[in-house]
């Protein structure tokens, strides 16, 4: 993942908005609607397999929903 990223999801698990720096904003809406467990293996997936630690994730409540924000390496 290149720079920062941050997405919340509903509470049937679906992403509902997407932010970040230096990834188009096409890619960004293509996330919306998709279930962010299959965001998170994605990335997970996509990452490096020496295991060298290549997300972070930082997750809090927003209004109505939950916010996480993933940091790292990953695609």
């Amino acid at each position: 993942m290149a720079g920062r990223r941050s997405f919340s999801f509903d509470a049937r698990g679906f992403i509902t908005a997407v932010r970040g720096m230096g990834i188009p904003q096409a890619v960004l809406d293509g996330l919306v609607g998709r279930s962010a467990l299959d965001v998170l293996r994605d990335m997970l997936e996509s990452s490096a397999q020496d295991g060298t630690p290549v997300v972070q994730f930082d997750a809090w409540q927003s209004g109505d929903g939950t916010v996480i924000s993933a940091v790292g390496s990953a695609r």
